[in-house]
């Protein structure tokens, strides 16, 4: 029997239930797409953290971080098991897709803008912001270019097995330090927290202890107050919180949140008077250790290109930015999405070209100065 496909336009409970059928759905289906507009279903968030796993593709995420409101859902399913669901927002011609950080499969990408392209005629682009997949000779028009890089530690099945695929000097590094807290702070612990465990002022602590380190560099914090409260809000739901306490204090800590086989780093700050004990990297490889007994395989420590983060074993997986746009004229009619498009990633470019000279004495001059005109901007606007 010939495979059999369907597509399905389903509206929201505020609206009359709707359904566009293409192909014969009497018929076994081998694969079938749905839209729920301006709904989310209910089995959408345990699906999404088995396809996806990464918190920026997560319900819990979406909720807290990018208001809901007005989001509709594509599924994609072969037989009775979604192998896509995409979760969008119709914003005039363009379909902005809210999932990130996400490997996706080219024909599942394909099948879905051309779900998108043939339910809504008026829409010319579809965009996605950190995505990672194959793109070559793509049957849509297409722009690409660079949005982030995840470092992943893709994890063994024990803790002593990790522990023996990290380089001689680095093992090495780690029961030095460790052995040095210990000595010297005989109150020495790591302790972990998850959820409801989680004090609301440790998180906030943690965060304050990376600001002060980065802004001393003269650097810009990327975590203003509303972003600190959805921290906070999200820990509550999948976080997972390790510190290492020295005397009754708060020496070094990790945020992170746990999406099945995943754990997500948010941030990881230590107190700059513990500096020479490196508690930093060695928070994160008690974390992580810690993570394997837990079921994680995959172990994110987020973006930036730092020597600790190969050092643990991190390899890098770069995410593009990618529109794709609808045939014929759709970049022409669409000119406004592609010069932003352009310009976002020349951005994109120069920050990373910056972040990996920072070391340099003309890239740091650069860099304080932008924070101080920021930060004198700042103080005029208030």
């Amino acid at each position: 029997m010939e495979n059999a496909s369907f597509s399905q336009l389903i509206y929201g409970d505020e609206m009359n239930l709707a359904l566009l059928v293409s192909g014969n759905p009497a018929q076994s289906m081998a694969f079938s797409t749905a839209i729920y507009l301006n709904e989310i279903p209910d089995f959408a968030g345990n699906e999404l953290q088995r396809l996806y796993g990464h918190i920026h593709s997560s319900l819990p995420f979406m909720q807290i971080f990018r208001p809901t409101g007005q989001v509709s859902t594509y599924v994609a399913r072969h037989g009775a098991t979604p192998t896509a669901i995409l979760l969008f927002r119709l914003a005039g011609r363009s379909v902005v897709v809210l999932n990130q950080t996400m490997q996706i499969d080219r024909e599942e990408l394909r099948q879905f803008a051309a779900c998108v392209f043939e339910q809504f005629p008026f829409v010319g682009v579809i965009s996605f912001k950190a995505i990672q997949t194959d793109l070559l000779n793509f049957p849509y028009p297409l722009q690409r270019g660079h949005a982030m890089e995840d470092i992943i530690i893709t994890l063994p099945a024990t803790a002593g097995d990790y522990t023996a695929g990290l380089g001689k000097s680095t093992r090495s590094n780690l029961k030095y330090y460790k052995a040095k807290l210990e000595k010297n702070f005989s109150s020495f612990r790591f302790q972990s927290y998850e959820k409801e465990e989680i004090d609301e002022q440790l998180v906030y602590d943690l965060i304050k202890l990376s600001e002060a380190r980065i802004t001393a560099k003269k650097i810009n914090f990327g975590i203003d107050s509303e972003y600190a409260r959805c921290i906070v809000e999200l820990t509550k739901l999948c976080g997972v919180v390790n510190a290492i306490w020295v005397d009754g204090q708060l020496c070094a800590g990790a945020i992170s949140y746990r999406t099945g086989a995943d754990q997500t780093t948010e941030v990881i700050a230590h107190d700059e008077k513990y500096h020479s004990y490196s508690p930093g990297m060695l928070c994160f490889y008690l974390a992580i250790c810690e993570s394997i007994a837990k079921g994680v395989r995959k172990y994110h420590l987020g973006g930036g290109r730092l020597d600790y983060k190969v050092r643990l074993s991190g390899f890098q997986q770069n995410m593009e930015e990618v529109q794709l746009y609808r045939p014929y004229w759709g970049m022409v009619l669409n000119c406004d999405w592609v010069a932003k498009t352009l310009f976002n990633a020349g951005i994109l470019h120069l920050k990373t070209w910056l972040r990996s000279h920072e070391t340099s004495l003309a890239v740091r001059l650069l860099l304080q100065s932008r924070y101080v005109m920021r930060k004198v901007i700042g103080d005029i606007c208030r």
